[in-house]
């Protein structure tokens, strides 16, 4: 039987509500914020509370997208808390992927970067291969900003290599973008070094950007003047200028009238590039002057380092080597505050991980015995009993410790306690790799063996012997413990609910009998 998460997660998928939310991430934003708005006071009169999550989601990547930073955050941790009541790893995903456009808009790459190294995890996790992309498109883009080229070209590709036609034209369309920017700037990067490869490098990057530009006004006209900037970063690394220069003006002009500061910050560095590549120093200062001007009404830090080393070169250009060993310290200035950034990332994303994996593991195990509780065992024994069959049967026990109550009120509470343990641990020492033990609550245990008919009540037979054998309990110095199980088998596909009712009976009838023993049911 499938991952019960990978079942809801198909669920979501082919429920068209769901779907029409989905549908936004290939809206223009000011449609997609007009919708989602409606659908989420919708959802909320409604009740519908695990589509208001989603359309929340989606909605706090609108309002990052748009520079509304209070508003992305607010929405943001309404759609959290209720993912956090209602479940999804695919809406847990939407939201970190939200959080890290509304660092990346800001210009704080390393949040972003620790926000997605969260989220794809949790992407791939729940098997949507669109929640997938925008993850991956985002950190494509993320590692761009970081200088991390080869890093941002992989993480598209897989991204681009997901079942085609599950994926929407505009999101393609995104990702083959960002994969025309990190070629360029790779190839950028291997020119300045000399190394061989740089010109098919760079003739890729101009043939994904010119793949997009063809597409761009049909799918996505609001962003044509960032993919101009990555088609003109392309030609440049290419060496064709003249039409490099065209793309800018245009994207520069589109920039101006929205007023985004950002943008004009990468046409200046791009404007920049192709000066320097044909040797005109001085106009590559002022286009860096105006992305000085653009980075400091934005606020930003991001792609500082770049912008200090390209003047440290055009001053050393214009023969002032003065001013550019100047430029090239604050190169470094700036490289350092990023590396030390991206370290605080990397530490704050393994405490995550670290907190993660031991919430996870609280969530399923037993406090008291280490043993799987009931949460654990559901799970896990729906996909085992999905597999029975297929290379061996499988053996359920359910295992009741016998007139547990009288330890309890007779010994006290930690006496009950230390005999709970020591079934648990004889269970343990008896199950192989394929076989787990669980404690569903109180004195009610269960045990899961895979093998030929009879394991499991062999399994059962040895514990309830080693219990005897060990004469008065130890924990108490009453009477000896002793257990009852009943067992159920199985050598195909069941359901567990009527599996564990088979176990139930058997159990029954060993109470009946007087307990202290096993029955197969």
């Amino acid at each position: 039987m499938p991952d019960p998460s990978l079942s809801f997660e198909r669920d979501l998928r082919a429920d068209p509500d769901i779907a029409r939310l989905m549908g936004t991430l290939s809206l223009d934003h000011v449609q997609a914020r007009a919708l989602l708005t409606e659908e989420v006071a919708e959802y909320a009169r409604a009740g519908r509370r695990l589509h208001l999550a989603y359309a929340l989601a989606l909605l706090a990547r609108v309002h990052a997208l748009q520079g509304d930073g209070e508003a992305a955050d607010a929405t943001a941790r309404q759609a959290r808390q209720l993912f956090k009541e209602e479940g999804a790893p695919s809406g847990e995903a939407l939201v970190l992927h939200s959080m890290a456009i509304r660092h990346l808009v800001g210009g704080r790459q390393a949040q972003a970067l620790e926000d997605l190294n969260r989220a794809l995890p949790l992407a791939r996790g729940s098997g949507w291969p669109d929640v997938q992309a925008c993850v991956h498109n985002m950190l494509g883009v993320v590692l761009n900003d970081m200088g991390r080229h080869d890093e941002a070209a992989r993480t598209l590709r897989e991204a681009l290599e997901l079942p085609a036609p599950t994926l929407s034209r505009s999101l393609s369309l995104r990702l083959h973008g960002n994969l025309a920017l990190a070629l360029a700037r790779g190839a950028q990067r291997a020119k300045q070094r000399q190394d061989g490869d740089w010109r098919s490098r760079a003739d890729e990057a101009v043939e994904e950007a010119r793949h997009v530009s063809r597409h761009v006004d049909e799918l996505l006209p609001g962003d044509r003047a960032a993919f101009l900037d990555t088609l003109a970063t392309a030609l440049v690394a290419q060496g064709a200028l003249d039409e490099a220069h065209l793309a800018l003006d245009e994207a520069q002009a589109t920039f101006d009238a929205d007023g985004d500061d950002l943008g004009l910050l990468y046409t200046s560095l791009t404007r920049s590039r192709a000066w320097l590549e044909s040797h005109e120093p001085a106009k590559a200062l002022q286009a860096l002057s105006r992305g000085r001007e653009a980075a400091a009404r934005s606020g930003a830090t991001v792609l500082l380092d770049e912008l200090e080393l390209q003047a440290s070169i055009a001053h050393e250009q214009l023969g002032d080597y003065r001013a550019a060993l100047a430029a090239h310290q604050a190169f470094y200035r700036w490289r350092e505050t990023q590396v030390l950034a991206l370290a605080e990332e990397r530490a704050r994303s393994l405490a995550v991980t670290l907190d993660f994996d031991r919430a996870h593991r609280e969530s399923r195990h037993d406090a008291l015995t280490g043993l799987l509780n009931r949460r654990g065992f559901d799970e896990l024994f729906e996909r085992v009993l999905g597999r029975a069959g297929l290379n061996a049967g499988v053996g359920l026990a359910l295992i009741d410790l016998d007139h547990f109550k009288q330890v309890n009120d007779r010994f006290g509470h930690a006496a009950g306690d230390d005999a709970l343990r020591l079934v648990a641990k004889l269970l343990t020492s008896e199950c192989r790799a394929t076989d787990f033990a669980a404690r569903l609550g109180g004195d009610e245990f269960v045990l899961v063996v895979q093998g030929d008919r009879g394991t499991a009540a062999a399994v059962c037979g040895r514990v309830l012997e080693r219990l005897r054998a060990q004469g008065h309990d130890p924990g108490t110095g009453g009477p000896a413990l002793t257990i009852s199980a009943g067992v159920a088998e199985t050598d195909r596909p069941e359901a567990p609910a009527t599996m564990l009712a088979r176990a139930d009976e058997a159990l029954y009838r060993v109470k009946a009998a007087g307990r202290d023993g096993v029955q197969v049911g």
